[in-house]
């Protein structure tokens, strides 16, 4: 005799099921061509149960938002972790890690060109924000930048990302566009450089 799921396991497997088939759908169509009722048929649920979990379509893509944005910041802060050399490479490992993570449709489409139309102010505080300050941190505490408030220069290094990540979207040749903006940050990087 199997065992029995708690009400709370089976809301978890809905839910789960709910922003699996909304990623899979807003990646393939996009936000304004997925209708709830294709969500909802997709994930096997009701539609109640999809306002159960969500208050609105705008509400679940911002749920999915999110989800791809963590699992990009943990495969960003692994790669960083994972990557052999000293600070300064591992940084560039993870700005490369970031780039090549921008060309996944999925990203690709949700973070990229729904997300900014669809979340517009309402887009999440990033996580790569503190991700990047942190690495900034770190170079200045080894000696590899100058001494100086990083909340500005974070800033300015998470637009340049998302800038690139922007250009890289949009761009026809991708592979070739990422290779540019790659060589465009890593010299921005290498400027505020003090130690070779």
């Amino acid at each position: 005799m199997g065992t029995r799921r708690t009400n709370a396991e089976r809301s978890e497997e809905t839910r789960t099921a709910l922003l699996a088939a909304a990623r899979a759908l807003f990646t393939e169509r996009g936000y304004g061509a997925t209708p709830t009722e294709a969500i909802v048929e997709r994930a096997r649920v009701t539609r109640g149960a999809l306002y159960y979990h969500f208050k609105d379509k705008a509400d679940l893509f911002y749920a999915v938002y999110t989800e791809i944005e963590g699992l990009m910041m943990q495969a960003v802060a692994r790669s960083m972790a994972e990557a052999e050399g000293d600070e300064w490479q591992r940084i560039l490992t993870a700005i490369d890690t970031f780039l090549d993570l921008c060309t996944a449709p999925d990203i690709q489409r949700v973070i990229y060109v729904d997300g900014p139309a669809v979340l517009n102010s309402a887009l999440p505080n990033p996580t790569g924000l503190t991700l990047i300050h942190q690495s900034l941190e770190r170079l200045q505490e080894r000696g590899y930048i100058a001494a100086q408030p990083l909340g500005a220069l974070a800033r300015l290094w998470f637009g340049a990302l998302v800038e690139g990540a922007f250009y890289i979207v949009q761009a026809a040749d991708r592979p070739t566009a990422k290779a540019e903006v790659q060589h465009s940050i890593e010299r921005l990087l290498t400027g505020l450089r003090i130690t070779p």
